[in-house]
């Protein structure tokens, strides 16, 4: 660089130079630094990393991001808590009572039980979700009033992983049958799937109540 700066000065001129433009030219040709134009700058970076200290001091700044990128990174990277995946709850016993309905003095209407006693006909085979749920639907569009076939589509539905839906046939077997603990153990399931923790946490108080 030093050796620029003396050629620079000394092809523009051979005296002293008393004009500041002058010298002001004769400088900014010497100095890769000084206004002049991109190639200049290039030059001059050419030059520091050719350099040993320049190479080091290049070497140093870049390590120094990499390590700040890395800690950066590690702090501000969220990992996911790993997903809870909900069991299914276990299939209730089921044995026909044909006469269920008359010894409880409740009416259910002769179609609604019909379509239920064939959804239930399917008891114990493998797809009996599949098959049993349309079944029941039908039954209970007869009549919303079969306890039976709405329980029996929420327990279909919880273990077809469909809490949601779930949760209003169960919370209508509950309330047509109130002493049936089995339907509002089901549906204390059902909240918990769906997270409505205060209306568990009530129906669970009311399952802890002596009889």
């Amino acid at each position: 660089m030093r050796e620029r700066v003396r050629r620079a000065l000394d092809s523009a001129t051979t005296g002293p130079m008393e004009d500041p433009a002058d010298l002001s030219r004769a400088l900014e040709a010497a100095d890769p630094l000084g206004e002049g134009g991109d190639r200049r700058w290039t030059v001059a970076i050419r030059d520091l990393v050719g350099a040993w200290p320049g190479r080091v001091a290049v070497a140093t700044a870049l390590g120094a991001a990499l390590v700040a990128g890395l800690i950066v990174g590690r702090v501000t990277t969220h990992i996911p808590a790993p997903a809870v995946v909900a069991q299914a709850p276990p299939l209730p016993a089921y044995r026909p009572q044909p006469d269920r309905g008359l010894a409880l003095g409740e009416i259910t209407a002769p179609a609604s039980a019909q379509k239920f006693r064939e959804a239930m006909a399917r008891y114990g085979e493998a797809d009996f979700a599949q098959r049993a749920m349309p079944l029941l639907r039908e039954a209970i569009a007869v009549d919303p009033r079969n306890d039976q076939a709405q329980f029996w589509l929420g327990v279909v539905l919880l273990r077809d992983g469909r809490a949601a839906d779930a949760a209003a046939p169960l919370e209508a077997a509950a309330r047509l049958a109130p002493a049936d603990r089995t339907y509002k153990g089901y549906l204390l399931y059902a909240y918990l799937q769906i997270g409505a923790l205060q209306r568990a946490q009530a129906l669970q108080q009311e399952l802890l109540k002596p009889r």
